[in-house]
């Protein structure tokens, strides 16, 4: 048995000091060995409700390429390199988002060569989106169903 365990077996339920056991296993994970190595992601999967709109939004207004999918629930993936968007069908899948910062919500970063492009792209197709208020040229823009999608200019090199 570990110490937080040997600790925590001769206490009486209502002393526990939630601080203590926080200490004990932050303590007990630091010096636990990893199961693997994290090599690359390979997917994200974020739920929508509506197919046809998330797929109006990341097809036609983001531009991305539908990739195979042999599955029988309703979704659609997007290959995008050795990079996967799937889009799942769900019924919990309105995500309501702060409206001062969206950047601030858990979001999808794709890497783009020309912001001024996009921007004039979105704006042509009546599109909200919010310039990245930390200064990078990046702007985040909301599919359907308000997850949050950041689009981030890299160099050509």
């Amino acid at each position: 048995m570990t110490l937080e365990g040997e600790f925590l077996k001769n206490q009486p339920v209502n002393n526990l000091n939630p601080s203590i056991i926080s200490v004990q296993r932050t303590v007990n994970r630091e010096s636990e060995k990893l199961m693997a190595d994290i090599l690359y992601p390979l997917h994200v999967a974020l739920q929508v409700s509506d197919l046809d709109k998330a797929e109006q939004f990341y097809t036609e207004i983001l531009g991305l390429t539908k990739g195979e999918r042999n599955l029988t629930f309703p979704g659609t993936w997007y290959q995008i390199g050795d990079f996967q968007l799937h889009l799942i069908v769900s019924e919990w899948a309105k995500n309501p988002a702060r409206e001062d910062k969206w950047g601030r919500h858990p979001h999808i970063t794709f890497a783009i060569h020309d912001l001024n492009a996009v921007k004039q792209a979105l704006s042509a197709r009546a599109v909200p989106f919010q310039m990245s208020s930390s200064g990078r040229a990046a702007l985040f823009v909301k599919d359907p169903d308000g997850n949050v999608v950041e689009l981030l200019e890299i160099s050509a090199d």
